[in-house]
């Protein structure tokens, strides 16, 4: 079996059992102080790759039957993202998911079944300064309402 979990979007842990006809097969994983635990038990007569999510040496380790558990400090700047402005681009913006959100809930909000897509071609030449400049009369409410939407972004990781 594989085992390779994938820390994102904000979680510090997770924790899943699975029955298979050989028994159960149990993955926990947490973050904690800048440390990465991953614990795994699978059973016994059986193999697993665990591929360790966030390892400085990318480390995968074949194991066999038991309970198995590995500690690591996480590599450097892991959590730490751009500080993102009005002047970012929007493709930039789109390629982080909890900013994307909040920015797509404004726009939802402000230009409803107006469609912003941050991934097409253009929006790498493009900012938000960029959206504003081209609405007449772009209200104030709308300007701190994008940089509201940066900040919760960047609070969700």
């Amino acid at each position: 079996m594989s085992i390779a979990p994938r820390p994102g979007g904000g979680l510090t842990h997770a924790t899943v059992r699975h029955d298979t006809v050989h028994g159960r097969v149990e993955v926990a994983w947490r973050i904690t102080d800048r440390r990465m635990s991953v614990e795994a038990t699978i059973p016994d007569g059986t193999e697993a790759k665990v591929v360790l999510p966030l390892h400085p040496g990318s480390l995968v380790v074949d194991v066999t039957g038991g309970t198995h558990s590995w500690r690591y400090d996480l590599p450097d700047g892991h959590g730490s993202r751009p500080e993102y402005t009005l002047d970012t681009p929007l493709r930039t913006l789109a390629e982080d998911p909890a900013v994307w959100h909040a920015l797509s809930q404004v726009f939802t909000r402000h230009f409803p079944g107006i469609p912003i897509d941050g991934t097409a071609p253009e929006a790498a030449g493009v900012s938000l300064n960029t959206v504003l400049g081209y609405l007449p009369g772009a209200s104030d409410e709308l300007k701190a309402d994008f940089s509201a939407a940066l900040a919760r972004g960047e609070g969700t990781r």
